[in-house]
Order: C-alpha cells, then structure tokens, then sequence
C-alpha cells in the first residue's frame, strides 16, 4: 500500500470525490426544500430505510441556519477529504469501497443504539433523536490514512514532505483533538467519532494482513 501512496500515476481518486459531491448536493437539496431533511437525516425511531445511508451525506440542522450548514459542511469535507484520498490511492477503489461501507454501517448503527440508549434514560415516551453527517466515517479515514502518513513519512521522507497532503495531516491531526473533544462536539459526537477511529484502526489492521499475506502460486 505504501509505495503507490504518492505515485503520479494513479488514478483520480473518484469515490472520495464522488462522495464529497453527494454531501453537497444533498445538504443543498435539504436545505432549499426543508420538509426534507427529516427525510434525509439519521433519525430515531427511523421512518425510512434509506435514511441508514442518506444521513451520512446530510449536513447541517432542521432548523435551516446557513451558518451552521455551510459550517457542518465545509469541517467535515476538510477532514474527510485529505484522508479519504489517500487512503483510497492507496488501496485502490475496490478496496476503498469497502472500507467506506463498513465505516458508514457502522457509523450508523451507532448512531441507532447511542439514540435508542438515550431515549430510554430520558424516559420520554414520543421523543426521537436526529443526527446527520460525513464525520463518522472521516475519522475511520483519518485514522487509516494517519497511519499511511507515518509509513510513507518513514519510509520515504524526503519525498513525503514535498507532498502537499503531508502538511493537511498535520492541520487535520491538530483539528482532531479539537473536534474529539466531547464538550465541544457534544457526547453523541464524541461517540460515532470514536467508533470511527476504532473501525479505521480496525480496517488497516485487516488490510495490512491482506497485503502482507504471502500469495500461493
């Protein structure tokens, strides 16, 4: 995985763009027709299925504030993106494909037990939870390409600090501790973004195994 990491062949990074395309015309779709956004958005008790997968690319609150959607937005694709690039040069897009798959399941199935643990402490019979974004999933990406970062880093320094990506790792690395934090981010935040971390750490361990398993001929 490490030597394709800043080949200049590669090839253009298609799902991670793709994906960032989805959050944003999604989060504009639900923003100029609001009746859709909790359509859209990660809820609980969940109306619709397609809400498992729809939440992830949703940014921005049901209360219409553009400050806070274009804000929500813009964090999470800058942290998403430099990371999700890399990993996905890396790993080719098949492989990458299924690492977004099983960080967005899991990011969503957290999202479904932290609401339904938190309705039932609340006691409120008829209460729901509503949540939307892209972090779940960038922090299995940050984790992932943190540790290519390191690898390319060490294995090849002089190359790596002339990429421009090595410098947005060290801006994301520092943003991460300020969006980890719970009081800041909220304790439903710090919980999906910490599954994420977990899944991301995970998911080098397995492909690290793969890559490293000796081929039979």
């Amino acid at each position: 995985m490490i030597k394709q990491l800043f080949s200049r062949n590669q090839a253009i990074p298609v799902i991670s763009l793709l994906v960032a395309g989805l959050c944003v015309v999604i989060t504009v779709i639900a923003y100029v027709q609001p009746d859709l956004y909790s359509q859209l958005a990660f809820t609980y008790p969940t109306d619709h299925p397609w809400q498992y997968v729809s939440g992830v690319f949703l940014h921005g609150a049901g209360d219409r504030s553009l400050g806070l959607t274009v804000a929500h937005l813009m964090a999470n694709m800058l942290l998403y993106l430099p990371y999700s690039i890399i990993v996905e040069k890396a790993l080719g897009r098949k492989k990458y494909s299924v690492a977004f798959l099983i960080s967005l399941v899991v990011s969503s199935v957290v999202f479904q037990v932290y609401a339904a643990h938190l309705m039932k402490f609340a006691g409120g019979e008829g209460q729901g939870a509503v949540g939307a974004g892209l972090s779940g999933i960038a922090f299995s990406m940050v984790a992932m390409g943190t540790y290519l970062i390191f690898k390319a880093c060490k294995s090849n320094p002089r190359n790596a600090f002339r990429q421009p990506f090595t410098y947005l790792f060290i801006l994301g690395f520092l943003g991460q501790l300020f969006i980890l934090n719970p009081l800041i981010a909220g304790m439903g935040s710090f919980i999906i973004h910490t599954a994420g971390v977990i899944t991301g750490i995970m998911l080098t361990i397995i492909f690290r195994a793969i890559a490293e398993k000796p081929q039979v001929l």
